[in-house]
């Protein structure tokens, strides 16, 4: 499959110079028929009822960055240095792939997905802080990557390939043959990464059971190179006036040699130094994904519009991790650790949508949304005897898990208009159905649960340029599938982790309310927020002996937000363009504790900004910044991030560009943690990413631009 798609894919962009040579030459007849091809530039921004569309054209900031890069310029929208995704503070966000949820932005394959996907592959990004009740229910925000589909006339193509530090690189062709009725196209990109992070952690304990204390520090250095390639391929046939059949697939591998130098050292209650060792950690990662869909629309003549869809989607991701333990205090032979981690998920996707006019201003829509996701956990422990080499397996952190989830969804939404108020008010009924299998311990959990979510969007349009909105939700957020398996997880020698399979659903309910104003290329708004989470899911620690501590999940929180987000962006003059945003937000978070209930509480904000300047017909210059604030966990605080990007981009001929950029300027992915307790007490700082240099070049192929 990927080898078809690569030579398609090749053969398009390869016969785009020959085909524009053919149309060069004289005609032997005079034709004077001329033909004018008017291609309107998308908004920057456009502003749904119940969405925000952030396109992101041609500039430069994309071209040599990841998604995680783009996301970062999105108003609202943070992305740490390890791939959590935040949405004005909250991590509760889903990710969805073209309008639909996919298993490589499911759990842990999500952060690696967005740090290896080029942000070259993005044509927009949707934000959408509300769902309706036409999207998956499952608690938070939305954040939907819309990718690039070109469906230019003609033959076209374009390559991109950029070279950076520390032998970074990256590569792109894509291309498309549309002769009306059937467009063709395809893309393939590769790309070679570094990633260094250095971390410490000093944490101070004491067993409430026992009464013993001591402290543990460590200190480690990581460093990756992570290599990856994605193909896909895109055909859309159009049968008649009314109906189109489309097909898309795609299809990616990343593999990364990870090495790591830790140091580590434990003290008594007393402060004395009872173990010094070092834990040299090797061994590589490898993530691999296959996505396919097919749909058909029909767009009748009555303005009704009938779309049916079948996605797949397999995501596979393995851990292979030698670990060499060797002992400066007290003087002892080395200890060879082996750990081996794999996780399969495949998720099923069925839906169709029907929308239906009545007049011209209002439309009810309804559908059907079926999925089937399957999650399977392979985690294996070792010994390995330094001299023989012989691996003996530890049982007890050795073990398979299973979970799979059947969803059954129907919705119904009302869109109509009397005189200046606009509503959308909706309805989903959901009806999920899980399935926990702990093959090793011989263990099955089965759980079922029924929910109505209401929804409702409203705006009261004073004019064609400023407008008042309000939205509501009511939804229920379920556990992910990694947080279900109770078997144990080994950390590191202090630490193990262990799941919940009898986690339910927490409850997320959403208000917000604000004000737009837009008035040809400039625009602002203003919005304030409130959201509340029952049964919050959250980190419950104590100890398993007097000096390993074990993290499980339970339903014992109660979390509380709220806050006001302001945006602006538009044009000054002819030459430049802004976007600026920001966001105040204070959060409280209660949850339980050994001692009993903890109670967390901050203010905090995020703010963005982005400035073009085009000096010349051949520059422009692209500046963007963020900036977020510290945040509240269950057991302690996280610190912000900043981070400062520069790019320029310059036409040396019509179809050929040149790219410099600069990412992280100031170097401010500095994270501090801190854990706060009844028995532990840390503090911890994690630097990742660091400044990142690429020059890269663009050619266009083709006729249409």
């Amino acid at each position: 499959m990927k080898r078809s798609l690569i030579l398609l894919s090749l053969n398009l962009c390869a016969g785009m110079p020959a085909l524009a040579q053919e149309t060069a030459k004289p005609a032997d007849k005079k034709d004077d028929t001329t033909v004018v091809t008017v291609t309107a530039k998308k908004p920057d921004v456009v502003r749904k009822i119940d969405s925000t569309i952030y396109n992101q054209g041609d500039s430069a900031a994309t071209q040599s960055g990841t998604a995680a890069d783009v996301l970062n310029t999105v108003p609202s929208v943070n992305v740490s240095p390890d791939g959590d995704v935040s949405l004005r503070g909250n991590g509760n966000v889903q990710i969805y792939i073209n309008g639909k949820p996919s298993a490589m932005m499911k759990g842990e394959n999500r952060a690696a997905t967005l740090q290896s996907m080029s942000g070259g592959d993005i044509a927009s990004v949707e934000v959408i802080t509300n769902p309706s009740a036409k999207y998956d229910t499952n608690g938070g925000a939305i954040v939907n990557l819309v990718l690039k589909s070109d469906r230019k006339p003609g033959a076209n193509g374009m390559l991109i390939a950029n070279i950076g530090n520390d032998d970074r690189r990256n590569a792109t062709l894509s291309g498309n043959y549309n002769n009306g009725k059937l467009n063709l196209s395809g893309r393939i990109g590769m790309r070679d990464d570094v990633r260094q992070t250095i971390n410490r952690d000093d944490r101070t304990w004491r067993n409430l059971a026992d009464g013993t204390s001591g402290r543990n520090t460590v200190s480690s250095a990581f460093f990756g190179r992570r290599q990856s390639t994605r193909v896909q391929g895109e055909i859309e046939y159009t049968l008649n006036d009314t109906d189109t059949l489309n097909f898309q697939t795609s299809a990616s591998h990343r593999y990364s040699n990870n090495h790591t130098q830790e140091f580590r050292q434990d003290f008594d209650s007393a402060g004395k130094l009872i173990r010094d060792y070092v834990r040299p950690k090797t061994g590589p990662n490898q993530q691999d994904d296959i996505e396919a869909e097919a749909s058909f629309t029909r767009n009748a003549a009555n303005g009704d519009k009938l779309t049916l869809s079948a996605n797949h989607s397999l995501t596979s991701n393995r851990n292979d991790r030698t670990i060499r333990n060797i002992y400066s205090l007290p003087v002892q032979p080395d200890r060879i650790e082996h750990f081996f981690g794999k996780t399969v998920t495949a998720s099923d996707d069925l839906k169709g949508d029907y929308n239906h006019p009545f007049g011209a201003t209002q439309e009810i829509a309804t559908g059907f949304d079926i999925q089937r996701e399957n999650n399977r956990f392979d985690t294996l422990k070792g010994d390995i005897d330094p001299t023989t080499g012989a691996e003996t397996i530890e049982t007890g952190l050795t073990n398979r898990f299973v979970v799979t989830e059947r969803l059954y969804a129907g919705y119904v939404t009302w869109q109509g208009r009397f005189g200046k108020w606009q509503f959308q008010p909706g309805a989903r009924v959901e009806g999920v159905v899980t399935r926990g299998n702990q093959i090793t311990s011989v263990m099955q959990t089965r759980s079922e649960f029924g929910n109505l979510s209401p929804t409702l969007h409203a705006a009261y349009i004073l004019s064609d340029e400023n407008r008042w909105k309000l939205s509501y939700t009511r939804s229920l957020q379920r556990p992910d599938a990694r947080d279900r398996n109770p078997f144990l997880a080994y950390t590191d020698p202090q630490n193990l982790r262990s799941g919940n399979p009898y986690l339910k659903p927490q409850t997320v309910s959403a208000l917000e309310g604000g004000y737009e104003h837009s008035r040809g290329d400039n625009s602002w708004s203003a919005t304030a927020y409130y959201r509340e989470s029952e049964r919050t899911i959250t980190d419950y620690s104590y100890f398993l002996s007097a000096d390993v501590l074990l993290t499980t999940k339970r339903n014992a929180g109660n979390g509380r937000s709220g806050g006001v987000s302001a945006k602006s962006s538009g044009k000054w003059g002819e030459k430049w363009k802004y976007s600026l945003s920001g966001n105040v937000f204070c959060a409280e978070l209660q949850a339980d504790d050994m001692s009993g209930t903890l109670r967390h509480s901050a203010v905090s904000g995020t703010a963005q900004v982005s400035l073009d300047y085009k000096p010349t017909t051949t520059d422009s210059l692209h500046l963007d910044g963020n900036l977020s604030g510290d945040t509240i966990t269950a057991q302690g605080t996280r610190s912000g991030i900043s981070a400062v990007n520069l790019s320029w981009k310059r036409k040396l001929k019509p179809r050929l560009s040149l790219t410099v950029s600069a990412s992280d300027i100031y170097n401010g992915g500095l994270v501090r943690t801190t854990m706060q307790t009844a028995s532990v007490s840390s503090v911890g700082a994690n630097l990742s990413g660091g400044r990142v240099f690429f020059v890269g070049l663009s050619y266009w192929m083709g006729g249409a631009k």
